[in-house]
């Protein structure tokens, strides 16, 4: 996939290996097969505030998404 793609929102297709990051800045990477599959996402949360605060599910926006690193091609190496 091209660095650049806007995605409405991630599925098991786009696992090729390209980064994405969402609307809030979170860094969404595929976790490969033999770990279970799915998706690892790095967030940036505020220091300050309860816990609970930070996790709020209703506080969370998730997608549109955007392809920010793409996977290295053995060409590459």
């Amino acid at each position: 996939m091209e660095a650049g793609t806007v995605l409405p929102e991630l599925c098991d297709e786009h696992r090729d290996g390209t980064v994405f990051a969402d609307v809030q800045l979170a860094l969404w990477a595929p976790c490969p097969e033999w770990m279970g599959g799915g998706w690892v996402v790095t967030t940036m949360l505020p220091l300050l505030g309860p816990q609970s605060e930070r996790l709020d599910a209703g506080t969370r926006i998730y997608g549109p998404y955007v392809a920010v690193a793409v996977p290295r091609s053995q060409e590459d190496s």
